[in-house]
């Protein structure tokens, strides 16, 4: 069975086939199957809405069953207001580059003590065609947690 991931990043399409080959399934990227880059609104509020976006996208160009995974932060002890979840990069509407990033989780640390715990939760969405879509984001999947500390080093 072959089976299309939409993704072009290699580092994820690398990591998918060492765990899928043991059954026998062979991971497709985007760029094996030629497909044309498309400009997807990744809106949605968390890693499984923005899995479902990209592998429903990518079926509908290409006519055939596409995967597609997602990620987002989750901080133990934050509201769900404030929880990054699918939005890590993105702050009051505005999306932060490397250095705003870094001192945007440093300040929310330092409001718990010094430091947090995190982990990032995964989603995948596979779509066979427009009435099989299979989703899912358990905690099985999810990362171990870790630490995000005020005084970054």
């Amino acid at each position: 069975m072959k089976l299309i991931y939409g993704t072009t990043n290699k580092a994820k399409i690398k990591f998918m086939k060492k765990h899928i080959e043991p059954l026998g399934i062979e991971i497709l990227s985007l760029n094996d199957v030629d497909a044309p880059k498309l400009d997807i609104d990744e809106g949605g509020n968390t890693p499984l809405e923005n899995a479902k976006i990209k592998a429903l996208a990518y079926h509908r160009e290409l006519h055939k069953p596409v995967f597609s995974c997602d990620s987002g932060l989750y901080i133990d002890g934050l509201d769900d207001a404030r929880q990054p979840s699918a939005h890590v990069r993105s702050v009051g509407g505005r999306e932060l580059n490397d250095e705003e990033t870094i001192a945007y989780f440093s300040s929310l640390a330092a409001e718990f003590g010094g430091s947090m715990t995190a982990r990032y939760q995964h989603a995948i969405c596979l779509v066979l065609d427009e009435t099989r879509i299979y989703e899912y984001m358990g905690e099985d999947i999810a990362s171990e947690k870790f630490l995000i500390v005020a005084k970054p080093h």
